[in-house]
């Protein structure tokens, strides 16, 4: 399914997993080029259609892009009130998640046994981390899986379960994680996602008493 399509099913459904599995599946997953600078990105875009064209990006670039297509596809400047103007979407890494976060000790991952549909799962290093203090993210499905652009330039799904033996989200690999809710600011959206949630296998750990009842519960 080519990008348009997609952004033109998932319109207004703030349903990040969904654009997020659409891509994975539609065979585009392999034209995707991990970097910053290189070929058209989706800071470079000038219209909705160049920006469809996007493939050149980053982690937090790459869910930014899964959240412009299925926001209100809101742009900016000449000709905007007709939709055809500057896609507005801020991709910073700051300003991908909104302030409010769960953090899990990197060991515990594995006991994790599900994370909400669509909430950001973020890798944290002790060192090498970027500017707004990660080094990784990517989307989770809510079926222990999480779909990120790997520095391969896939639109990659990593299995949960696997955790401990997979490179990316490994409790070998990160000092913490975190789980949090994408900040639609970013693409010039009103909505508020619901407070991330995990749920913990019932052996409980240190982490529960760090967990918000009321968030744990949301969906």
């Amino acid at each position: 399914m080519p990008v348009a399509a997609i952004a033109s099913k998932f319109k207004n459904t703030h349903d990040l997993a969904g654009v997020a599995e659409a891509l994975r599946d539609s065979g585009l997953r392999g034209e995707f080029d991990w970097g910053e600078s290189a070929g058209t990105t989706a800071l470079d875009a000038k219209t909705a259609g160049e920006l469809f064209e996007a493939r050149t990006m980053n982690c937090y670039e790459f869910v930014h892009f899964c959240a412009y297509l299925c926001s209100g596809h809101k742009t900016v400047g000449p000709g905007h009130e007709h939709g055809t103007g500057i896609p507005l979407i801020k991709c910073t890494d700051a300003s991908v998640m909104t302030r409010s976060y769960f953090t899990i000790p990197a060991m515990h991952l594995s006991r994790l046994q599900n994370i909400s549909r669509g909430a950001l799962v973020v890798g944290v290093k002790a060192t090498g981390n970027n500017a707004a203090g990660f080094f990784h993210i990517g989307i989770s499905t809510g079926r222990e899986e999480v779909i990120h652009l790997i520095s391969a330039g896939w639109a990659w799904a990593d299995d949960l379960k696997s955790a401990p033996r997979k490179e990316w989200f490994s409790p070998d690999k990160y000092k913490e994680l975190w789980i949090a809710s994408y900040n639609w600011r970013s693409v010039g959206d009103p909505y508020v996602a619901p407070a991330p949630s995990f749920f913990l296998r019932p052996e409980g750990d240190a982490t529960v008493a760090a967990v918000d009842a009321s968030s744990r519960t949301s969906r």
